[in-house]
């Protein structure tokens, strides 16, 4: 057990005693960790000792899930993960910061990686083509420059941000509104291998087994944003909870990143009135470099997919309906309308742009540009 948790597992079972208590809030629970000298004092002290400290609790039942605490031995034993506790030396200081941090964390995977530079990523889960370009764009110098990308697992943009650092052979962080070995949604799960196999985090404080939770996503997104240096909003509604987490940076003290969009795209209204509320405008890696990791150096860039060679092997044709494509969405009609080419023409041209990966079609038929 030492092995596998980094400390004794008497003090181990204590922790998980205490995380495992019954008829105790969470915010109870950091009171009773605040009032000892260390983090220690409260976990190890005896239920009579809470009843003097906190006299109320005697209106509620205190007792432990036994259930719970079997449950979390068995998911150590099964898959060979990580218990932070809040006294560890392992729990990043950044997180320690905020008001309600975690009293323990699940991990599993490279927890060295909890040290390293961190920037958070969050977006809508309804992510257009354009708005997952961005990402990927924003994702992959940070990246390479070796700071780790932390996000949520969720579709669209988070998932967006983990596969472009994986793309990198970059760190990632995935923080779950589940238990550690719950992925949701189902489809993110061979994400959620590739992160454990090329050495990123699964994080959750939640027990093993936990599904998801609408209660959930929230307290998830503190931690995203707790642990990360500044937090970047691609695409988000106006109700979204991508808005929540930037609020809740805003909160802890982080610097908000936005990137502006489409006036005509409700996924970009959020993040306009972010802008409009002070936040930091961002269309490019450089931007992030400077605002929030100036002492870094950013990695010789890779070249872009539409790299010379690329525009060497189109024809005038393919090159004149590229620059008639808008990075918003552009409907076939018109580029047949202003390119003067047949509407055959232009159908096989963006055919080939779509395979390449240049230009993406977007639900309702029309195009948008990706580079």
């Amino acid at each position: 057990m030492e092995k596998i948790c980094g400390q004794g597992a008497s003090q181990l079972t204590d922790w998980v005693t205490f995380y495992c208590l019954r008829g105790v809030s969470e915010q109870r629970k950091i009171a009773m960790m605040a009032v000892g000298s260390t983090p220690e004092d409260a976990v190890l002290a005896e239920p009579q000792q809470w009843l003097e400290w906190f006299p109320d609790l005697k209106k509620h039942r205190v007792r432990v899930s036994t259930e719970a605490v079997e449950r979390v031995y068995r998911w150590l034993d099964r898959t060979g993960g990580n218990i932070i506790t809040f006294a560890d030396a392992r729990f990043p200081t950044i997180l320690k910061e905020q008001a309600a941090p975690p009293i323990l964390l699940f991990a599993q995977g490279q927890l060295e990686n909890l040290g390293k530079d961190r920037i958070g990523f969050v977006g809508s889960r309804r992510a257009t083509p354009g708005g997952i370009a961005v990402t990927q764009k924003l994702v992959q110098p940070l990246a390479q420059a070796g700071i780790t990308i932390v996000s949520g697992l969720a579709l669209g943009i988070d998932v967006a941000a983990h596969k472009a650092a994986l793309g990198t052979r970059g760190n990632t962080i995935a923080v779950l509104g589940t238990g550690p070995d719950v992925v949701y949604p189902e489809r993110n799960r061979r994400t959620f291998e590739k992160i454990l196999q090329t050495g990123g985090v699964i994080l959750s404080e939640y027990l093993p087994g936990s599904g998801p939770a609408k209660q959930h996503f929230p307290r998830r997104n503190r931690i995203i944003s707790g642990l990360s240096h500044a937090v970047v909003v691609v695409e988000a509604a106006l109700k979204s909870g991508s808005l929540i987490t930037a609020r809740i940076a805003a909160e802890q003290g982080r610097l908000v990143c936005a990137v502006p969009g489409s006036a005509l795209s409700p996924v970009s209204a959020g993040c306009h009135q972010l802008l409009r509320n002070g936040a930091t405008l961002v269309s490019s890696a450089d931007h992030i470099f400077r605002e929030v990791f100036p002492n870094l150096e950013p990695s010789p860039q890779r070249k872009e997919v539409l790299a010379e060679s690329l525009l060497d092997f189109m024809s005038g044709d393919q090159k004149l309906v590229l620059e008639l494509i808008d990075y918003d969405s552009t409907s076939i009609e018109s580029l047949v309308c202003r390119s003067g080419l047949t509407a055959d023409k232009v159908s096989s041209i963006l055919i080939g742009m779509e395979f390449d990966q240049v230009v993406a079609r977007k639900l309702d038929g029309t195009y948008t540009r990706l580079h």
